[in-house]
């Protein structure tokens, strides 16, 4: 992972880097989830070099499923269940239920953070959703209503795209 501060600004933009299967290099030029980071991403992404073997990408891209770890917390997406809220034409509140969360607060809410950029799409993420509210859900219960983080990006397509 490389930090790059940027001249005249107080964020960063953070690069993270893969390797495909046919051993392309894959860098994504991310904001870290930080609105103010949508310009100076798009700015980075649109005067990149070409170079051979490098897929150079904007953003976290979505994806069904993925399995994160943050600061040694690891749960997987199917630990969160989340009721939404559209209440704007364009935006959604979310209540976001995650599986053991009082056990380590901060770190159960980063990592949740961390999969609305995975499986939404940062960009999304960073764009659509207005609020955000966290509660606890015990070990083997669930939320009446509550859905999957791949459901509410298929409900964010439907009633926003």
């Amino acid at each position: 992972e490389i930090s790059l501060g940027l001249v005249g600004s107080e964020m960063c933009i953070r690069d993270r880097l893969t390797m495909t299967e046919n051993d392309e290099y894959v860098l994504i030029i991310t904001p870290d989830g930080d609105e103010k980071g949508i310009e100076p991403t798009k700015k980075l992404f649109d005067n990149h070099p070409k170079i051979e073997n490098w897929i150079i990408k904007k953003y976290r891209q979505p994806c069904d499923e993925i399995g994160l770890n943050f600061d040694g917390i690891e749960y997987p997406s199917s630990d969160i269940e989340i009721i939404p809220e559209f209440e704007d034409e364009d935006k959604v509140d979310l209540r976001i239920f995650v599986r053991n969360l009082n056990k380590d607060e901060k770190r159960y809410k980063s990592l949740a953070y961390l999969y609305l950029d995975h499986i939404l799409g940062e960009f999304n993420s960073i764009t659509i959703i207005r609020y955000v509210d966290f509660y606890h859900l015990g070990e083997d219960k669930s939320v009446k209503g509550g859905i999957s983080l791949l459901d509410l990006r298929k409900m964010i397509e439907q009633k926003l795209y």
